[in-house]
């Protein structure tokens, strides 16, 4: 059927496909009489689901952290701009006097 088995065992028990006991307590799984195997459908094992998995959270990871690193870089700059117009206003609550005669 092209499965690995554990992915056969998944799909008797979810009653995707058919099983029963033989007299040997094997599992005999019905396959259709014009079923052909499938070459196209790669067999992943339960080690190569979890590789791939821990592949995927690690590229989810550094995506994070490079938006984490942008988004400090751009705290950074509105904190600047924080500070310049916080000088700004100060400045500009001075006194006209002041202004004019320091």
């Amino acid at each position: 059927m092209g499965l690995h088995p554990s992915a056969l065992r998944s799909r008797i028990r979810r009653g995707a496909v058919t099983a029963k006991r033989g007299n040997d307590k094997r599992l005999m799984v019905e396959v259709p009489a014009n079923a052909e195997p499938r070459h196209d459908v790669a067999t992943i094992s339960p080690d190569d689901e979890l590789a791939a998995e821990i592949d995927s959270l690690r590229d989810a990871l550094m995506v994070a952290r490079e938006r984490a690193v942008g988004a400090e870089e751009r705290a950074a700059a509105v904190r600047e701009l924080a500070d310049r117009l916080t000088a700004e206003l100060a400045e500009a609550r001075r006194p006209w006097w002041r202004k004019l005669f320091g």
